[in-house]
Order: structure tokens, then C-alpha cells, then sequence
């Protein structure tokens, strides 16, 4: 037997026989110093593989990494903009609830005619329907 040959792409190891010897390998043929060498050379291809599923494992988490910083990112811009509709609708439902005062205290002052109280009652009305489905909507972003 004249030795080993290594095939690197697919990690396999093939025994070069000589064109005196047949197909069949038996390890009963070997003699200690062709076991020993047999042996030292899958272990070497089982430290190369080893050497790359760890480079592989590497790779894979550094991907996951950039991934989970950009994910990272989106949360973070989610909940500034997140904030921003909640600031955003809250003064919308101040700014409505003014109106509503207002409206109310035009009705109690007695200068509307009956069909501008009963218009104005309308528009609180709606206005308290907005409030409430702006609040609901806050509600569902918390």
C-alpha cells in the first residue's frame, strides 16, 4: 500500500492500492504503521471539519447579529414613531375636548337661536364620537 490520498472538497479518504491489490479494503491487510498513518489522517479531517463547522458557526452568528441589530433598529424607530401617534392623537382629543367646552359654553350663554343650540348639541355629539375612537385607537397602540 503506498499511502492515503485526501480528497479536501468532500472530507473523504480513499486508499490509494496499488494495481497489484483489489478493490476491497480491509483493515486486517494494513500493517500498524499504515493504521497509524490511516488513523492520523481522519483525524486530521475530523479536526478540519470541526475547523469548519466552528468557522460556519461563526459566519452564521455574526449574520444573526447584523440581523438582530438591524431588527434592533425597526423596534426602536417603531416605537419612536409609535410615541409620536400617541403624543400626536392625545392633543388631537385636548384639542377636541376644547372645542367641545366651547360649544357647550356658546349653548349655556343663551345667544344661539334653538336651531344653532340643536346643531351645535349634534356637533358635541360627534365630537364625543371622535374623542372615543381616537382614544380606542390610542388604546390598541399601548
Amino acid at each position: 500500500m503506498s499511502g492515503f490520498q485526501e480528497d479536501k472538497g468532500s472530507f473523504i479518504v480513499k486508499p490509494q492500492l496499488d494495481s497489484t491489490e483489489t478493490d476491497d479494503f480491509e483493515l486486517d491487510k494494513l500493517s500498524l504503521k499504515e493504521k497509524d498513518e490511516l488513523f492520523m489522517q481522519l483525524q486530521q479531517l475530523a479536526d478540519a471539519k470541526k475547523r469548519m463547522l466552528l468557522e460556519n458557526q461563526k459566519k452564521i452568528m455574526k449574520e444573526s447579529s447584523k440581523n438582530n441589530e438591524f431588527l434592533d433598529r425597526v423596534k426602536e424607530d417603531y416605537a419612536k414613531y409609535n410615541q409620536y401617534f400617541v403624543k400626536q392623537g392625545n392633543d388631537l382629543v385636548r384639542a377636541l375636548e376644547i372645542i367641545r367646552e366651547h360649544i357647550q359654553d356658546l349653548n349655556s350663554s343663551g345667544e344661539l337661536s334653538e336651531q344653532n343650540v340643536k346643531d351645535s348639541k349634534e356637533e358635541q355629539k360627534k365630537i364625543a364620537r371622535e374623542i372615543e375612537e381616537i382614544r380606542d385607537f390610542l388604546q390598541e397602540l399601548s
